[in-house]
């Protein structure tokens, strides 16, 4: 069974020391924790900057009453991004879901 095939040579991947004995899981959500701590270093780095610091109440850049600045432009760029990668992992939650529910339920087929 391929399945079966490809568990065992997860299970052997998951348990060496190359791979820190990290799941498979653990590699696949690690880009989605660097974007988060991408955001948090971008919200702290210009403040501590004297040519760069600015209020947090600032409004993004393009937003009404907003600057053009290429701080607020710095800041603007990882919220989009976190925000769209949020709406992709729901998504894809979603579809997870209607896949295991899919293979639960038995459907009735009439022709």
């Amino acid at each position: 069974n391929g399945n079966a095939g490809f568990q065992q040579v997860l299970e052997r991947l998951e348990s060496d020391p190359v791979c820190q004995r990290l799941s498979l899981k653990s590699f696949l959500i690690l880009p989605f924790q660097r974007i988060t701590r991408l955001k948090l270093l971008l919200q702290v780095t210009p403040d501590s900057l004297p040519c760069c610091s600015s209020s947090p109440a600032d409004p993004p850049a393009g937003a009404p009453g907003g600057s053009t600045d290429p701080t607020s432009l710095i800041r603007s760029l990882p919220l989009q991004l976190i925000k769209d990668c949020n709406e992709n992992v729901q998504r894809m939650k979603s579809t997870e879901e209607l896949i295991y529910l899919s293979q639960k339920i038995e459907f009735e087929c009439k022709v």
